[in-house]
């Protein structure tokens, strides 16, 4: 079973899930932060592109 066990409501746009196994929740984490270290790649050069423009 890897599906959600609970979610909490911490603010009114802001949730949180809890995983019954730690090994998913950190292959998620993992997942995901990966993918915002590219996003934030990506706007670095996007940024420095404009200004050698």
């Amino acid at each position: 079973m890897n599906g959600i066990v609970s979610v909490e409501q911490v603010g009114l746009s802001e949730n949180y899930v809890k995983f019954p196994c730690p090994y998913i929740q950190k292959q998620l984490f993992n997942y995901f932060a990966g993918e915002l270290i590219l996003e934030s790649k990506a706007l670095a050069l996007d940024v420095n592109a404009i200004k050698l423009s």
